[in-house]
């Protein structure tokens, strides 16, 4: 039951000061205070100007995130900003949905970006090890399947994904694991270590002269980091804003 739909006393219809309030009235309302403070404790808004640092290898340190629309998407643009040490395979980006795990997912591994999408998947070839953030843009589109990586501002060649596909709706988007069930699955060995800012994704293929570097004047239509839906899990810590 949402706090909206609680029944408050009526005072519309009636006014007495608070120290009139009768002492079982006075209890209630205390209760369903609190109640409402616990049930949206979990739910944050925004995280401009920082990040998140996934510090260790888990298998239950993850972010969960509400997308602002639906994510039947025929055409994206994804971008990130990370930072990490780690030469294993580590998940950044994962939504799966009850048909497929990897409706969308964004890998990086010692030497390759990884791109899952509507049960396929493509590699790019990454410089490693990269000195400090690293800004990450995939774009795909559906019509043409043709599908790019820009990684440290660089772009890769096209190639060719799930044509003719889309990603379907109705799943859980999570950061920092790998779902091999919506909303589970998780394997420590594929988890995010490093920091994690500046994740935007678009229901659009956006123009070569405008994909961005990850900057923070970016604001994506789908997820938006500056307005942002999430609850933290685990070890996961949010940081910033940095100078």
């Amino acid at each position: 039951m949402l706090c909206e739909d609680l029944a408050l006393p009526n005072f519309t219809t009636y006014y007495r000061p608070p120290y009139l309030l009768q002492e079982a009235e006075m209890k209630r309302l205390l209760v369903l205070l609190a109640g409402c403070m616990i049930a949206y404790a979990g739910v944050k808004d925004g995280l401009l100007l920082q990040s998140l640092i996934f510090p260790e290898q888990t298998d239950n340190s993850y972010v969960t995130i509400k997308p602002m629309k639906g994510m039947a998407l025929q055409a994206l643009t994804l971008c990130v900003k990370i930072l990490s040490e780690s030469l294993d395979t580590i998940s950044v980006f994962s939504y799966a949905t009850d048909t497929q795990h990897n409706q969308l997912l964004l890998e990086l591994g010692s030497e390759v970006l990884r791109l899952h999408l509507a049960g396929e998947q493509v590699e790019f070839r990454v410089p490693r090890p990269v000195v400090g953030w690293m800004p990450i843009c995939v774009t795909w589109d559906s019509q043409t399947g043709n599908t790019r990586a820009w990684i440290n501002g660089n772009q890769t060649m096209t190639k060719i994904l799930a044509k003719g596909k889309q990603v379907a709706p109705d799943g859980v988007v999570i950061l920092g694991q790998d779902q091999d069930k919506v909303g589970g699955g998780f394997s420590k060995k594929q988890s995010f270590v490093g920091e994690l800012t500046d994740l935007n994704l678009w229901d659009v293929v956006r123009p070569v002269s405008e994909i961005p570097t990850c900057s923070r004047r970016e604001r994506g239509n789908v997820i938006d980091w500056t307005d942002l839906n999430y609850k933290i899990e685990g070890k996961v810590m949010v940081e910033g804003p940095d100078e």
